[in-house]
C-alpha cells in the first residue's frame, strides 16, 4: 500500500515536470518566432541578417542548453526518488521479517511453557495419586 501510493506520488511528479517542459518549450518557440527574431534585431540594432541569424543561433543554443540541464535534474531528481523508495521498501522489509521472527520466538517460548506446565501437572497428580 505504501509503495503503491509512492509510486503514485512520482508519477504525478513526473507528469507535472512533463507538463513543465512542455510550457517551457511553449514559450521558447515563441521566442524564436518570426516576430521574436524581428524584435530582437530591432533591440540591438540589427545591421545585417547575419546578425540576426546568428542571435537566434545563439539564442537556440541556449535554450537547447537550458532543455538538457532540466532534463537531467529531473533524470536525477527521478533516479534518487527511485533509490530513496526501494531503500525504504527494503527497510520495511527487514523491520517486518524482524517483527515476525521475534513473533515465532515469543510463540515458540510460549508453547514451550505451556508444555512445561502441563507435564509439571500431569506429575503433580501422579505424585498426588500416588500420597493417597
Amino acid at each position: 500500500m505504501l509503495i503503491t501510493f509512492y509510486k503514485w506520488i512520482i508519477a504525478n511528479l513526473s507528469n507535472e515536470q512533463q507538463a513543465i517542459i512542455l510550457d517551457q518549450q511553449n514559450a521558447q518557440q515563441k521566442m524564436l518566432s518570426d516576430a521574436a527574431a524581428q524584435n530582437a534585431a530591432r533591440q540591438f540594432a540589427a545591421t545585417s541578417a547575419q546578425q540576426v541569424d546568428q542571435f537566434n543561433t545563439n539564442l537556440a543554443a541556449q535554450m537547447e542548453q537550458f532543455n538538457a540541464s532540466q532534463r537531467n535534474a529531473m533524470e536525477q531528481f527521478n533516479a534518487s526518488e527511485k533509490n530513496r523508495m526501494e531503500a525504504q521498501g527494503a527497510a520495511n522489509e527487514l523491520e517486518a521479517d524482524r517483527f515476525n521472527n521475534q513473533l515465532a520466538v515469543q510463540v515458540d517460548q510460549f508453547n514451550s511453557e505451556m508444555e512445561s506446565a502441563k507435564r509439571n501437572l500431569e506429575c503433580s497428580k501422579c505424585s498426588s495419586c500416588r500420597a493417597v
